[in-house]
C-alpha cells in the first residue's frame, strides 16, 4: 500500500494535483477539494490568471486553500468598478478576496459573519443567492472555476516560480 501511495503522490505532484489512483490512498483533503470545486494553495497571481483564462466575467470566482493558513479558504471574485478619468468613464476589472473560516467543530463561515454552515457547499449555495458588497461595489457569485484534471497551467507556474527562487538562492 505504501508503494501505491508513493506513486500516487508523485503523480499528483508532477502531473495532476487533483488526481488519485484509488480511494484507499487518496488524501481526505484532495477528495474534499474535488467535491467542493476548491483548488489547493495557489497564490493570488495564479488565481487571477485562471479567472482571466476562464473568461474574466463579473461574478466568476475561484475557491482555493490559503497558502499561509490552512484554517482559511480564499474566495477570489471578478467584479467591475467604474473608473472616471476626465470625460471618460470605463469599467475596470477588479479581483476581491474573501476569507472563509474553516472550523472542524463548527463548519464554514465567511469571515466577519456569525453563521456557520456544516459544509462548504452549503455556504457557497447560500452566498450565491445573496448580493455581496465590499468597498463601493455590489456583486453576485455566478460561476465557479473549479480545478480541472491535469491543470498544468497552475503546476507549471508553480514549478517555474520555484525554479526561479532556487536559481536566485544558489
Amino acid at each position: 500500500m505504501s508503494f501505491v501511495s508513493l506513486i500516487d503522490g508523485y503523480f499528483r505532484l508532477t502531473v495532476d494535483g487533483h488526481h488519485y489512483l484509488c480511494t484507499d490512498v487518496a488524501p481526505p483533503l484532495i477528495i474534499h477539494n474535488i467535491q467542493n470545486g476548491c483548488h489547493g494553495p495557489i497564490c493570488t497571481e495564479h488565481t487571477i490568471n485562471k479567472l482571466k483564462h476562464e473568461g474574466n466575467e463579473d461574478g466568476m470566482y475561484v475557491l482555493r486553500r490559503s497558502c499561509t493558513d490552512f484554517n482559511y479558504i480564499l474566495l477570489t471574485v471578478v467584479c467591475s468598478a467604474t473608473s472616471e478619468c476626465g470625460d471618460k468613464v470605463s469599467n475596470v476589472k477588479q479581483y476581491k478576496n474573501f476569507q472563509i473560516e474553516v472550523d472542524n467543530k463548527d463548519g464554514y463561515r465567511l469571515h466577519g459573519s456569525d453563521k456557520y454552515y456544516p459544509n462548504l457547499k452549503d455556504l457557497m449555495g447560500h452566498l450565491k443567492g445573496q448580493v455581496l458588497k465590499t468597498d463601493s461595489m455590489s456583486f453576485q457569485l455566478k460561476k465557479c472555476c473549479p480545478p480541472k484534471p491535469r491543470g498544468k497551467i497552475i503546476l507549471m507556474n508553480t514549478f517555474t516560480s520555484l525554479k526561479m527562487q532556487l536559481s536566485i538562492t544558489w
